[in-house]
């Protein structure tokens, strides 16, 4: 539901809900989300919610690919790069398989981030054949909940 929110563009809403997932069920995922609501607001935040996600799950490409970004930002390219590395691996495995379930557009930045632009090309032109468009959603046409 906090995702929903975030695309019609209630981004209190959608924190509230992403906290209150945390709470009741810690997982990667509702880390993550809180984390990338503090990328641009608060760097120390956005990092303590990165390790919050990936000490749930190590292995969590979405948090191992911006965590990894923010490490050689800070200096630290040789770990940066290796978990930059990690999530690109594990998303590329997943996509030759068939199993790929993850946001497409991360994975393409991922591609692009470690200059595997071929491939980056590749997803984007698979990506605007099977474009979603979310436009339809407001902050006024989500569900109301009471909580």
């Amino acid at each position: 539901i906090g995702v929903a929110y975030s695309n019609a563009g209630d981004e209190q809403k959608a924190m509230e809900f992403y906290q209150k997932d945390f709470k009741q069920k810690p997982s990667e995922t509702s880390a993550y989300n809180i984390a990338m609501k503090y990328k641009y607001a608060d760097k120390n935040i956005y990092e303590e919610w990165l390790r919050k996600s990936l000490d749930i799950d190590p292995n969590y490409e979405h948090s191992l690919y911006y965590y990894g970004i923010l490490k050689v930002e800070r200096g630290d390219e040789k770990e940066g790069l290796k978990m930059i590395r990690k999530a690109f691996k594990s998303w590329k495995s997943e996509y030759e398989s068939g199993l790929f379930r993850s946001n497409l557009s991360n994975f393409i930045s991922c591609a692009k981030y470690l200059e595997e632009y071929n491939f980056a090309n590749k997803l984007e032109r698979e990506n605007q054949k099977s474009k979603k468009d979310f436009s339809e959603f407001s902050s006024d046409n989500l569900i109301k909940m009471k909580y």
